[in-house]
């Protein structure tokens, strides 16, 4: 299959292993844009100045794209742009993640290396499902949400639009963590938490 030209918002860590994630299912990542537009390359690819760019890349053919910014909020409503101006959002599927095949994977979404996605979740746009995260059946994984490396979902849980876990998180069955949620790194959540809040802890315990 030939290759298709794409370029990649964000030249930081994430930018990094997108642009991997993208190579591995065959797009040819042609730039990048930065807020910090200082000429340089990232693995290989040329920054080529900041999201101002799009529209001279737009003429010159180029309509895919890809947000790989850390930021939740900033990713969704970057995404949206792009989506309302046009440009093709596809997701990035490391070849070494195992996805169900009746998972539903939304636009602009990354999945990492030695992730796992059960039968019947439903992964939500410009999510992250990070390093060896696991999403268990029925999971529903809101927009821009970040599920960090090594966490773990059990059945039937739901995750709000643009929250995080980090590292090494534990959820289990059918527990409902809102929006705007920080959970960390290390956290077992084991009731349902708000929107809007931080959480942490074994049990995690919400604060605000």
């Amino acid at each position: 299959m030939q290759s298709q030209d794409i370029v990649v918002l964000g030249a930081g860590g994430h930018a990094k292993v997108v642009i991997d994630l993208l190579r591995e299912t065959n797009w040819r990542v042609v730039a990048l844009t930065d807020a910090d537009d200082t000429a340089r390359t990232v693995m290989g690819v040329p920054v080529v100045g900041t999201d101002e760019k799009l529209e001279e890349l737009w003429r010159n053919g180029i309509r895919a794209a890809f947000v790989a910014l850390g930021s939740n909020a900033l990713r969704e409503r970057i995404g949206d742009r792009l989506l309302a101006r046009g440009f093709a959002l596809p997701a990035a599927v490391s070849t070494r993640a195992a996805v169900s095949p009746s998972a539903q994977i939304g636009q602009g979404v990354a999945v990492m290396a030695g992730a796992a996605i059960n039968a019947e979740a439903v992964i939500g746009d410009f999510a992250i499902v990070n390093t060896q995260a696991g999403v268990d059946h029925d999971c529903v994984i809101g927009r821009g949400a970040h599920i960090g490396p090594g966490s773990a979902l059990a059945g039937c849980v739901r995750i709000g639009a643009r929250s995080f876990l980090g590292v090494g998180c534990n959820v289990i069955p059918e527990k409902t963590i809102g929006s705007d949620v920080m959970v960390g790194a290390g956290s077992l959540v084991i009731r349902d938490l708000p929107d809007g809040c931080l959480a942490f802890g074994a049990p995690a315990v919400a604060r605000r």
